[in-house]
């Protein structure tokens, strides 16, 4: 059965490599684009598109309109 020194041991030995893996994902996370970068202006001058912003706006405005 292990000592409780080398058990604290092989407990700091994981935090260590658990602190530098999130560290390394957040590192890599920031340098890879997310999903948003590959859809954004894909429908630009698209009417069909333009009217679905429209009506959602005039939903959202008649939606605060209502609550008042």
């Amino acid at each position: 059965m292990p000592s409780v020194e080398e058990r604290l041991d092989e407990l700091e030995k994981e935090v260590r490599f658990l602190k530098l893996t999130r560290a390394q994902e957040l590192v890599l996370s920031v340098k890879k684009p997310g999903w948003t970068s590959r859809v954004e202006g894909s429908f630009q001058g698209d009417a069909d598109f333009e009217e679905i912003l429209r009506l959602g706006h005039e939903e959202r405005k008649s939606d605060r309109l209502n609550d008042e």
